[in-house]
């Protein structure tokens, strides 16, 4: 493949993402193998971008070259800014996560993340130029059993599939090949009928009884007269059957895409199996850990308190606050809405581009009014929040919405995200809802508002018309946001903690941020008891004393 040279720009994500699909698309790598190379570079890129040229007051350009040869896929990323060897960043310590997000040093768990992603990543500097290095292996094309009860019929068969780059083994009778397949593993059968020995439904439904070999799928060869039978046996458990004489490249279609369904399948299970494994499930754990440790900004004049109480499954919760221009302060809640290391993945993900989208300048991007709605607050509060915030609001979950589609979207990952921005100065909140559990406003132990949605959950429509709300927080306000495992955490009878059971414990008045959330898990951990909790607990609350 030709190599692609693009800007050093957040805008340049989307080109080499596709780039590096092609790239897998053109090696073969399975469908699992080929998102995790990708999110793998997307976070090295985004690293590159954010901390190599913005930060650094730089501009350059990122190189990036596919080479494919019989065993591998190597990317290697080239771009001219300073000196930084993923390699030499071991998972930062606990004391990492204490300091300001603005203090901590360059390449943690992200960085991290991608190197361990995957199966070989190297890094080298020549002549000021950084060397990011990705090897993924490529899979064979597959190991075949053949039966046929002719001797020397399956020969041309067996050369063109060979010459495709298959391995073809041929027997022929269905003894023979039960014994062989008890001593090989092999990813695909192809019977030619009639078998010699037995009847090939009664052989099909044989194999698919057998708990080591029903995985196996089986094509059926059959002439034209035999096509009654080849029916019966698609009934017993057949994929596919092929018509004799064969079209070589129907042959090929049937072979190739029956077997990438199977890899894709074997792959998906895998991935779940590895999950039972104490190392992935530290993996993902740590991931979480260490987007969620760090200290919370605490302006003046106001308390910012979080909760998080991991599940006994990996997920993809998480929350963010950041101070950005004008003193502004961020607050996200998100929740992938999947299990294990792939929604741990997502979740730095769009962990990643929220907070890199929030932190362009879009002034000049657009002079159209923003749509807004209202809840309630001043006129005059409204027009001292500066327009250039929620601006930065639209376009930040707009670009993360379209660049999870654009890029991610046959992974059919999705996210519920509430994503407000604060100006501590006037108490003013605007905020889009995008599908999360509606926070809510509270004061004197009553509930002042709840925060609907305001649009769709993150990466399910492309260009969502996301309405942006605003709402004042007075003295004496919490907003109180929790992710759907505070809701649906259930007792040893089934019972969820539910809506009623917040609401419940929030009528004691002039509770501070840090009180509401310790009353709140409190309850929760009596509630659920010795029951398991499979969902994350996570909770954020936003306090102005009165």
């Amino acid at each position: 493949m030709q190599s692609l040279t693009v800007p050093g720009k957040l805008d340049s994500l989307e080109k080499i993402g596709k780039y590096i699909m092609l790239a897998a698309k053109n090696a073969g790598l399975e469908k699992a193998r080929t998102y995790k190379l990708r999110l793998a570079v997307d976070e090295i890129v985004t690293n590159i971008i954010n901390y190599g040229y913005l930060r650094a007051g730089l501009e350059g350009v990122i190189s990036i070259e596919a080479e494919i040869d019989e065993h591998a896929l190597t990317i290697t990323l080239d771009d001219t800014s300073g000196y930084f060897d993923p390699t030499l960043k071991p998972p930062p310590p606990p004391e990492y996560f204490t300091q300001p997000l603005e203090e901590r040093s360059i390449g943690g768990w992200g960085v991290y993340l991608a190197i361990q992603s995957v199966d070989q990543f190297h890094y080298q500097r020549i002549q000021d130029h950084n060397h990011n290095i990705f090897i993924m292996y490529r899979a064979p094309h597959g190991d075949l059993l053949a039966i046929d009860s002719v001797e020397g019929s399956c020969t041309p068969i067996s050369q063109h599939l060979t010459s495709l780059g298959y391995t073809i083994t041929c027997v022929q009778n269905g003894q023979k090949a039960l014994d062989l397949m008890q001593q090989q593993k092999f990813e695909m059968v192809l019977l030619d009928l009639p078998l010699q020995d037995r009847s090939a439904e009664e052989y099909i439904k044989g194999m698919k009884a057998d708990n080591a070999l029903r995985s196996i799928p089986i094509i059926i060869l059959a002439d034209p007269v035999e096509l009654e039978e080849a029916e019966r046996c698609i009934k017993s458990g057949a994929e596919d059957y092929i018509v004799l004489p064969y079209s070589p490249v129907v042959l090929e279609a049937r072979v190739s895409a029956i077997l990438e369904r199977q890899r894709v399948r074997i792959a998906e299970q895998a991935l779940k199996d590895t999950m039972k494994y104490e190392r992935e499930f530290q993996i993902g754990r740590e991931i979480q850990f260490g987007f969620l440790s760090g200290m919370l900004p605490q302006p003046p004049g106001w308390e910012i308190a979080a909760r998080f109480e991991p599940g006994s499954e990996v997920a993809g919760v998480f929350f963010d606050s950041f101070i950005f221009s004008d003193n502004y302060v961020s607050l996200v809640m998100g929740d992938v809405r999947d299990k294990g290391i792939t929604a741990a993945l997502f979740m730095v993900l769009f962990r990643s581009l929220l907070r890199a989208f929030t932190q362009q300048d879009y002034t000049d991007h657009s002079n159209a009014p923003v749509k807004e709605g209202s809840k309630s607050g001043p006129s005059l509060e409204r027009r001292t929040f500066s327009s250039v915030s929620r601006l930065t609001l639209k376009k930040a979950i707009d670009l993360t919405n379209n660049y999870i589609l654009n890029n991610h979207s046959s992974m059919k990952m999705f996210a519920t995200i509430f994503f407000g921005i604060l100006d501590p100065a006037s108490g003013m909140l605007v905020y889009i809802n995008a599908g999360h559990e509606p926070p809510l406003i509270l004061n004197q132990g009553e509930i002042k508002a709840r925060l609907k949605p305001t649009g769709s959950a993150i990466g399910i429509a492309p260009d969502v018309a996301y309405e942006i709300q605003h709402i004042q927080l007075n003295p004496g306000d919490t907003l109180l946001i929790v992710s759907a495992g505070v809701i649906g955490a259930k007792n040893p009878s089934g019972q969820s903690f539910g809506r009623n059971g917040v609401l419940e414990l929030i009528k004691t008045q002039d509770m501070s941020a840090t009180s509401l959330l310790s009353r709140i898990e409190t309850n929760l951990r009596t509630h659920i008891a010795e029951e398991a909790q499979l969902d994350d607990i996570t909770m954020l609350a936003v306090r102005r004393p009165a």
